[in-house]
């Protein structure tokens, strides 16, 4: 009885895994995206200020 729960324990853990591993990188890589004003305010300061 307690290897059965501990089977399904295990296989529920490994299946939340699967969907959640993927989503914490997809997520993780998204909020290290700059924003397209955060682009153009780097630039300002990177090549000065075009006149």
């Amino acid at each position: 009885m307690l290897t059965i729960a501990f089977i399904i324990l295990s296989a529920s853990m490994i299946i939340i895994a699967t969907v959640d591993v993927p989503f914490q990188i997809w997520d993780y890589t998204k909020q290290l995206r700059m924003t397209k004003q955060e682009v153009k305010d780097e630039m300002k300061q990177t090549e000065g200020m075009p006149e």
